[in-house]
């Protein structure tokens, strides 16, 4: 029963992780692309 378990939580992990690295991509994209556009604009400690 435990190596059921163990494989059934291993494939469910195995299906989300791509998930979440497509998603996390796909994001990562979006919030690239609009800083670069305020780039001269920075305000902070470090210009």
């Amino acid at each position: 029963m435990n190596i059921t378990v163990f494989w059934i939580l291993f494939l469910i992990l195995w299906g989300t992780v791509p998930l979440m690295i497509i998603k996390g991509r796909k994001d990562n994209d979006t919030f690239q692309t609009a800083p670069l556009k305020n780039s001269p604009r920075k305000k902070g400690l470090f210009r």
